[in-house]
């Protein structure tokens, strides 16, 4: 089928929330004609609302979203249904109903007076049913569908719309892998070969990468990045994700591919640690075991009376020397037998040692000793972080009162807005003008007091983080009187 591409331009975009704190904010989008764009981000960062908002259901506080040149706003009810079909993230259909029925009543806003339901209509149904598979269940009601089956049931509903531009909000949630890369394989083909404008919300990232043409990352409610699949950066994970990721080349598509950082305790560590097998020859499965002499005795129960070795012919062989100690591999810690072990612990009490058990005087005198040193140690780290700490809290004071002085400042500026609106004209052709940069100063303001607000937490929690290291270097002296 063909038809004039259609574009979607969003500029300065702010919808849901309040008025003074919208869901989304300052969202400026060129959104290509016939083309997969997918919304991605964290819990809560606004997907849902940006796209409510492009299929006018919820009304933009400010900005616009313009569809080949008219404002979404200005549409009138059926003409944007014959433009725009929008699938929410949990859709509802009457009790009892047939899904056949269902997807009927999607063609409504093609319908006209006196002629409800065409031949064509009957066409596009039976495809859109065929297309995604929900032909198989035609006949049964919704209420009996699993949740994998209901998203058929809508995406085939949208199809059916057979308008310019689809709006599908978290259209795999719930599914599992096969069926969702099926559903996306679906929504991208539509795109191609019906030259349709898809917009879909996932919180699927890694899906996301292979699938769009354009990707919009949001973060608390702002646009982030947006562009190809390549725009993703570690920087990016992290900032907006929280998470730590390498990002290699997808051997599909040429396209990034995001591997997850595995955590340090399942991260493979045979170089560190080798395994008990490596450090003993005697445990390898290559390795002749000893065999048990004519009374029963094994050879190695007393390695100070070796047995005779015998060669091949039964001659007693000489006596073989006794075996070195086997090298411990690269990496490994070599801890001498000898050494003598101390606590480390303050106060604690070191293990005598058969060296030195016979003088009790030197084994107290090194105990009292080591345990010192441990608690001078703890003392010096303590310090550190006392001073990291003042450090960090001199920061935070900074910021605190740059914040502050901003906020005090855009304030001035939106009072100064509103003494010059008030002396002005209401036919003045400034007012408007006047009224929205008094509403940016507004809010403006208001995030800078925002971010003063967690600057002052930041600050108070630093305090509390000198605070504790204070205590601990005040045991640790405490421990240290003791012990001297």
């Amino acid at each position: 089928m063909s038809r004039r591409p259609t574009r979607i331009k969003v500029r300065s975009l702010a919808a849901g929330g309040s008025s003074t704190t919208p869901a989304i904010a300052e969202i400026n989008l060129t959104i290509p004609a016939d083309s997969l764009t997918i919304i991605v981000g964290a819990n809560s960062s606004g997907k849902s609302v940006l796209l409510a908002a492009l299929g006018g259901r919820i009304r933009a506080t400010r900005g616009s979203v313009v569809i080949d040149g008219t404002s979404v706003e200005r549409l009138k009810r059926k003409d944007r249904s014959e433009r725009i079909a929008l699938v929410p993230q949990h859709p509802s259909a009457p009790e009892g109903m047939k899904i056949s029925d269902l997807i009927a009543a999607a063609r409504s806003p093609h319908s006209r007076f006196f002629i409800p339901y065409t031949p064509a209509d009957e066409h596009t149904v039976a495809q859109a049913l065929n297309v995604t598979g929900a032909g198989a269940y035609a006949t049964a009601d919704y209420d009996e569908l699993a949740a994998h089956q209901r998203r058929r049931v809508w995406l085939a509903a949208a199809l059916a719309r057979n308008t310019p531009i689809l709006l599908l909000d978290e259209p795999t949630h719930s599914l599992d892998l096969a069926r969702t890369q099926e559903m996306m394989n679906l929504i991208h083909r539509r795109t191609r070969e019906h030259h349709t404008t898809v917009v879909m919300t996932t919180r699927d990232l890694p899906m996301a990468l292979r699938y769009a043409d354009q990707l919009v990352i949001l973060d608390e409610g702002r646009v982030a990045a947006a562009g190809a699949p390549s725009i993703i950066t570690k920087e990016l994970l992290a900032h907006v994700f929280h998470i730590d990721a390498d990002i290699v080349t997808d051997p599909a598509t040429g396209g990034p591919l995001i591997i997850p950082a595995a955590p340090p305790h399942i991260r493979i560590q045979q170089a560190t640690h080798p395994s008990p097998a490596a450090n003993n020859p005697a445990s390898h499965p290559t390795d002749k075991q000893p065999t048990a002499d004519a009374a029963g005795a094994h050879p190695a129960s007393n390695p100070a009376q070796p047995h005779p070795a015998t060669d091949t012919t039964g001659n007693t062989a000489a006596p073989t020397p006794p075996a070195q100690p086997t090298p411990e591999p690269a990496g490994a810690t070599n801890i001498p037998t000898t050494a003598r072990p101390s606590s480390t612990r303050i106060g604690g009490a070191a293990a005598p040692n058969s060296a030195t058990s016979s003088n009790p005087t030197n084994n107290a005198t090194n105990t009292a000793s080591d345990s010192v040193t441990a608690a001078q140690q703890h003392v010096a780290a303590c310090k550190a972080t006392v001073e990291q700490c003042r450090k960090q809290l001199e920061e935070c004071q900074h910021q605190a009162k740059q914040a502050a002085t901003k906020a005090r400042r855009l304030q001035a500026k939106a009072q100064k807005f509103e003494t010059e609106l008030d002396e002005l004209d209401a036919a003045d052709p400034q007012v408007d003008t006047l009224r929205a940069l008094t509403a940016q100063a507004l809010a403006d303001a208001h995030s800078a007091q925002e971010e003063a607000t967690a600057l002052q937490e930041a600050l108070t929690a630093a305090k509390e983080a000198v605070t504790d290291a204070e205590a601990d270097v005040h045991q640790a002296k405490h421990a240290l009187r003791h012990i001297d």
